[in-house]
């Protein structure tokens, strides 16, 4: 996790071979206070459960990457103006 205005790592955690990113969304933001923060995160991330918890329970802004391993909200999407 990278603060984009200063450059800083503000965190990682390890994904061992047991595990993948997934899984380590919120272990990584948890304890983190998020409230008015854009969350950004590759298409990997692009999960109704990651896009909700950013918002429900730690009230920020998310921007995910959509690619076609979504095709269906990359169809729609791509059907805006």
């Amino acid at each position: 996790m990278l603060d984009q205005h200063t450059r800083i790592v503000l965190g990682q955690v390890d994904v061992d071979g047991k595990t993948n990113e997934l899984t380590r969304f919120r272990p990584l933001l948890e304890a983190l206070d998020l409230t008015g923060v854009t969350v950004t995160a590759d298409a990997l991330h692009t999960q109704r459960e990651h896009a909700r918890w950013s918002t429900e329970t730690k009230q920020a802004g998310y921007v995910f990457t959509v690619k076609k391993n979504q095709p269906r909200l990359y169809r729609q999407l791509k059907a805006l103006p």
